[in-house]
């Protein structure tokens, strides 16, 4: 009965991380969802397209991009992303190209992207 016992309590602690940790991840993103609902619309222009990847997700291309952000109201300012890229939107992926967006009113460094295609990384 000793030998169950030895590993019955590092058993229940580590249920008790994963169980923390599954917790935190759904309250993370159960955030994030709410903070991209009160996203605003704006638009965005590359001004420079970065260092480029294969993602390890279906032959995704990761991309590091510098934008011109022009909120709704206020001056335009400069973002630096990286944002994942299905093949079939690289095209969207070059200088002048402009594209839609959508920024987190309480955080303006938080911006999304609305176009198909092209998802932000700021999970």
């Amino acid at each position: 009965m000793i030998g169950l016992l030895d590993w019955v309590g590092p058993l229940f602690v580590m249920i008790v991380i994963v169980g923390l940790f599954l917790f935190r991840s759904y309250t993370v993103t159960q955030a994030d969802q709410k903070r991209r609902k009160q996203a605003v619309k704006a638009s965005a222009q590359i001004t420079q397209v970065g260092h480029s990847r294969s993602s390890e997700k279906y032959g995704d291309i990761v991309v590091d991009l510098t934008l011109e952000i022009t909120p709704p109201s206020g001056a335009p300012y400069q973002l630096n992303v990286r944002w994942r890229v299905k093949p079939a939107s690289t095209s969207k992926i070059q200088v002048g190209s402009k594209l839609a967006v959508k920024i987190d009113p309480n955080n303006p460094q938080m911006v999304y992207s609305a176009e198909k295609g092209i998802q932000d990384m700021n999970h």
